[in-house]
């Protein structure tokens, strides 16, 4: 299932069969991947890349001056 944030046309969520869940944010020509499972995450990107020309800048470290901690 897909949800889309219908004020903001900026946040989608879709949730897999087993609860895993992908969370996309869009802004202007940037792009923030949030994932409960990294299968999900490449097969979106891969998609993605069959439309768009798209540069993976892989883990970050801030997204909007926010610090963003990842934890394996």
């Amino acid at each position: 299932m897909i949800l889309k944030n219908l004020s903001k046309a900026t946040f989608y969520a879709k949730t897999s069969n087993n609860n895993d869940l992908l969370v996309v944010f869009l802004y202007v020509d940037d792009i923030l991947v949030i994932r409960s499972n990294f299968e999900l995450v490449q097969q979106f990107k891969d998609q993605m890349m069959m439309v768009f020309e798209i540069i993976d800048l892989r883990e970050m470290s801030y997204f909007f001056r926010i610090e963003i901690s990842q934890f394996k």
